[in-house]
């Protein structure tokens, strides 16, 4: 039985083969009709829509090369496929029909299978030939279009300097050509929500959002679930912008498959009939989602609600795409606009925190400091301080690194270390009770402190980390941010040094043969991790030559451009030999990091400080 069903008429002299095929034909499925005259087969075929005609040769009145030149003559029947009935001796004369226009032929006697075969492959040629027509006829009328309306809207669009105008312009020129009563342009945004631009209804003398100056009430569309994570495929407008690729709806309320409960209310509320419905994504020119343009309600000539057809949607897909591009350079605009006052504002932020380090450091007789700090980034999370405390008998040295980098620890870095130096200078007060002690009241090296003298001292240390923790701890807990931090109180003429190490890296003291004296191990947590934590405080000594460094992990977790780290035994590498000066150790360390880093991107911020105590003359 062939696929198509057609509409055939028999053209035979022969009353008998008009029959036979008839009934076969008709009992397959077709609708038949037969005729024994080429005049009156030509007035049926000019009077009737019929797809095929089996066509004999001799015919009385018009024979079968008249037939077939009157229907290749008439746009009425031109159309009309044409299989030749001959018999074999006839050959001659069905090559002359093929030359006319006839589409095949069988030679008599023949078997109904290959009849219908042969029906079978005439109409699938047929459909294919039509389809190719229609495909070209439509890229013709779509070829004009885009001549005469889509590039010179498209032109106009790209001259457009507003964008509330532009959203406007783009949504009523699709309304136009497609005679739509209602349209909505959706822009996305950078976190996954299509929201409302622009939103008119014509036969409600509705207008919303672009320059109507009147606000659209509804609420942004997520293209994924909040709750989930998972992409939000019942709205027909976040489906689009989530798949890229167009939805052609004949009537909403009939169809199945996404939720038009919101359309519906809104028709309720207005006594409004949303019927067919055409929504088309907006891309940039890397297929990128940027927006989605709905049109509602397409309109014939009379007023009658109608479906999009296929034309439609070319034509607003074509429209959409010159759209989306200039749309794209507003946004893109937009976008620059709004990083030029973000990179403003870090350049602010970091001109700020680089007030936060020393500008000059203190000069305090027979030592030698000095500090390295380069951020990873714009902003940083690290950061060094020298300042004397206890009326200038004491040099304070912090080296701390905050958690996390970028911004948000660069403020969280600024709070910390107003914080700690506030502390500690509110305690510089507390020097009065020292000289109620013997001046040489001792510590043992690298041991506990022991007398009450140290003791008046070390309380300056300790309530600067301490309430430093607490009110972190208390006011920004939320924030899951801390920073490592050493906290050393220095006193040049003995060289003694108190120290707290909230879980930073050890700082080394180091001889002046590069022998690591001592490592100053963590005597407590991270500042602002744990509220009430404790801090011990330990001392050291510096004796005549030797160094103090401190470091950031940023120094050891260095990477070279194949990802291997610079590690600590980097760092020892570079003490071994004699060491003459800090700035000297700190220039070592400085290019061996350059060195090693070389192309590659800076992992994380680096910062050293060095306290030498100089040699007795």
């Amino acid at each position: 039985m062939s696929n198509f069903i057609c509409r055939i008429l028999v053209i035979d002299d022969n009353v008998e083969n008009r029959t036979a095929l008839r009934d076969h034909l008709v009992a397959q499925g077709h609708s038949v009709e037969v005729v024994g005259d080429g005049y009156a087969a030509v007035d049926l075929m000019c009077a009737n829509p019929y797809d095929l005609a089996l066509l004999g040769i001799n015919l009385p009145s018009l024979n079968g090369f008249g037939v077939v030149q009157q229907m290749k003559a008439s746009a009425a029947m031109r159309d009309i496929g044409i299989i030749v009935i001959s018999s074999v001796s006839d050959m001659d004369s069905v090559l002359r029909m093929i030359q006319l226009g006839a589409d095949d032929y069988l030679h008599e006697p023949f078997t109904m299978p290959l009849l219908d075969l042969r029906i079978s492959i005439l109409m699938e040629k047929r459909e294919l030939r039509q389809s190719q027509e229609s495909h070209q006829r439509r890229s013709e009328k779509l070829a004009e279009l885009m001549e005469k309306v889509i590039l010179p809207v498209g032109i106009a669009l790209s001259t457009e300097p507003n964008f509330d105008h532009l959203t406007e312009r783009i949504l009523m020129e699709a309304k136009s050509i497609c005679n739509a009563d209602a349209g909505t342009l959706y822009i996305r945004t950078h976190d996954d929500n299509l929201r409302f631009a622009i939103a008119i209804t014509e036969s409600l003398n509705v207008h919303v959002g672009g320059t109507s100056g009147r606000p659209i009430a509804f609420s942004p569309l997520p293209m994924y679930n909040r709750a989930t994570g998972q992409p939000n495929h019942q709205n027909v407008a976040t489906h689009v912008a989530l798949t890229g690729k167009s939805i052609n709806i004949p009537d909403i309320y009939t169809f199945e498959g996404f939720d038009f409960s919101a359309t519906k209310i809104f028709d309720k509320q207005n006594n409004y009939r949303s019927v067919s419905s055409l929504t088309v994504p907006l891309k940039d020119n890397k297929g990128d989602v940027i927006g989605v343009l709905q049109l509602l309600n397409a309109r014939s000539e009379d007023g009658t609600i109608t479906p999009f057809d296929d034309y439609n949607r070319l034509v607003v897909e074509s429209l959409s795409s010159q759209a989306a591009i200039v749309m794209n350079n507003h946004l893109l605009i937009q976008q620059q606009q709004k990083m030029a006052k973000i990179e403003n504002d870090i350049e602010i932020a970091r001109r700020i925190q680089n007030n936060f380090l020393p500008n000059q450091l203190p000069e305090v007789t027979g030592w030698e400091i000095g500090g390295r700090f380069q951020p990873a980034r714009e902003v940083a999370g690290d950061f060094y301080d020298f300042f004397m405390m206890m009326n200038g008998r004491r040099l304070g040295i912090i080296i701390a690194d905050v958690c996390d980098k970028g911004v948000g620890a660069a403020l969280f870095m600024s709070l910390t270390r107003s914080l700690i130096r506030a502390f500690a200078m509110m305690n510089h007060n507390v020097n009065w009770a020292e000289n109620l002690f013997d001046p040489d009241g001792g510590i043992s090296s690298f041991g506990r402190s022991k007398s009450s003298r140290v003791a008046i001292q070390a309380n300056a240390l300790k309530t600067a980390v301490v309430d430093t923790n607490e009110y972190i701890t208390t006011h920004h807990l939320d924030l899951n941010m801390f920073a490592t931090l050493f906290f050393g109180m220095l006193d040049p003429t003995t060289g003694t040094l108190l120290y707290i190490n909230g879980g930073h890296c050890p700082p080394m003291i180091i001889s002046p043969t590069g022998e690591i004296k001592a490592r100053l191990e963590p005597t407590g947590p991270a500042v602002g991790m744990f509220p009430g934590a404790e801090f011990e405080i330990l001392d050291a000594h510096l004796d005549h030559g030797d160094i103090l460094l401190g470091f950031t992990d940023g120094v050891t977790d260095a990477r070279n451009p194949s990802g291997k780290l610079f590690h600590e035994a980097g760092l020892i590498s570079l003490i071994a030999p004699p060491l003459d000066s800090a700035k000297g150790l700190l220039d070592r360390v400085d290019n061996a990091l350059y060195n090693h880093i070389g192309d590659a991107i800076q992992f994380d911020d680096i910062t050293m400080v060095a306290a030498r105590r100089e040699p007795k003359k």
